[in-house]
């Protein structure tokens, strides 16, 4: 087995570590400055009427029931009801509250 030189490894694996760290930085940042141009004004609005919030937390439990159901349908069959079932119940629970809130 060849011994690599203590002297040459060290200030080599600093450089890498160095110029990895930048080039993902420098990544973030472009991939964060392209988001913020296409994303749209609407996304930035605050909701102001009681309407506006209740609609924002139904589409966004509606949405997240979605992805879960998604999730579930990648597990085994013997796993899937049992994680259907779950994402449900958690919906349910989630929208009562939501109409409990906002008294719909």
């Amino acid at each position: 087995m060849r011994h690599i030189h203590k002297n040459y490894f060290v200030p080599t694996l600093i450089i890498l570590l160095f110029t990895s760290v930048n080039i993902s930085t420098v990544s973030a940042q472009q991939a964060t400055s392209n988001y913020m141009q296409v994303e749209p004004a609407r996304w930035t609005q605050e909701d102001v009427t009681l309407q506006q919030q209740y609609s924002t937390a139904y589409k966004e439990a509606t949405n997240a029931q979605q992805q879960f159901l998604d999730e579930c349908k990648t597990l085994p069959t013997n796993q899937r009801n049992d994680c259907i079932a779950s994402v449900r119940l958690t919906y349910n629970q989630e929208m009562a509250a939501i109409r409990l809130k906002f008294k719909k």
